[in-house]
């Protein structure tokens, strides 16, 4: 006998998406998830934050919130970053383009 099983094929939801404790060399994102993903925060100086010439930080735990810090940011410039989101079943999200500028030092 075979067992019905439901196959998640639903991406997850990411929202409030935060960029906090800027400093003039670091960073804070925070975001939710509306289920546990694990997840890429790609960033950079391109507005289209390009995926071959982005930098990346990721979340390896599966998580309902998020946070990590963006640390060796140049001073007074403006970074651009997107936040990729997968779900245990492997699905995935891609946020907006968000933004942020460092403090002159």
């Amino acid at each position: 006998t075979s067992t019905a099983t439901s196959t998640d094929t639903r991406a997850p939801g990411i929202s409030d998406i935060h960029t906090d404790d800027i400093t003039h060399e670091s960073a804070v994102i925070s975001w939710e998830t509306n289920e546990r993903t694990k997840a890429v925060v790609w960033y950079g100086l391109d507005e289209d934050v390009d995926l071959d010439d982005a930098e990346k930080e990721t979340i390896s735990s599966f998580n309902l919130k998020h946070e990590l810090t963006l640390e060796d940011l140049d001073e007074d410039t403006e970074y651009f970053f997107i936040i990729v989101a997968t779900d245990k079943a492997g699905n995935t999200a891609t946020s907006s383009v968000q933004d942020f500028e460092t403090e002159n030092d």
